[in-house]
């Protein structure tokens, strides 16, 4: 992991951007290097101080959190945004997830898994809190409601291992890496190499898109 992570906070509330400030300021690898209370501020200082990972709540005036996403990802696309946000409702999160978000946390998030979460998007890994799971899921398989016929892809399936396509079927469920490790008893290391691997086998860079091409192209397998 890098050290001196930098932090970018969009928030519209004063005293969520002073928690996140102490919670991300106390761990010895982060920073917080600039803050906004509105999403016209917050897309310019965004672009200016190209920080490592952005907090981005969603409500929040001028300009929302899910347009200044968009607006920001269709310049700099490698920028990475974490949705920090009081709203779970499928809707947003299925925004969320379009608009190329790295992840999507509710504020009830523990401190911990804020931290977790900015380290798990540093190292390549998209991360969902387990509370939205379930529309994540349906982000994913949003292709095959369009009249996507499922294709076969014999290739793809030699490509990927039996325990790939394992730990692929558990990200699918919503798990997290120290879920899945449990269940499989290895690592959540081990996993996470694992879903790198993956990721980097079927070309996919983000969590909707390579579940969206894992069901659509039958590569998912029963896990047990």
């Amino acid at each position: 992991m890098k050290n001196n992570i930098s932090i970018f906070i969009a928030d519209d509330h004063a005293i969520v951007r002073d928690g996140l400030k102490m919670v991300i300021n106390a761990d010895p690898n982060m920073e917080v290097i600039g803050e906004a209370e509105n999403g016209i501020t917050a897309t310019k200082l965004i672009l200016e101080l190209k920080p490592d990972i952005t907090l981005m709540d969603i409500g929040m005036p001028n300009m929302n959190g899910l347009e200044v996403t968009r607006n920001i990802i269709k310049q700099e696309p490698d920028l990475k945004i974490i949705i920090l946000s009081m709203y779970s409702d499928d809707e947003y999160v299925l925004d969320a997830i379009q608009s190329g978000v790295s992840g999507y946390l509710v504020k009830q998030s523990a401190a911990d898994t804020i931290i977790q979460a900015i380290q798990s998007v540093m190292d390549g890994n998209p991360y969902f809190s387990p509370d939205i799971s379930g529309a994540v899921l349906k982000a994913a398989r949003d292709g095959l409601k369009e009249g996507v016929i499922p294709r076969k892809t014999p290739k793809e399936k030699n490509q990927l291992s039996k325990r790939e396509r394992q730990i692929l079927s558990l990200i699918s469920e919503g798990l997290t890496s120290i879920e899945i490790g449990e269940i499989l008893y290895i690592s959540a290391k081990t996993v996470d190499k694992h879903r790198q691997n993956v990721m980097k086998k079927l070309g996919k860079h983000d969590l909707a898109s390579l579940i969206r091409y894992a069901v659509e192209n039958g590569l998912i397998i029963k896990t047990i």
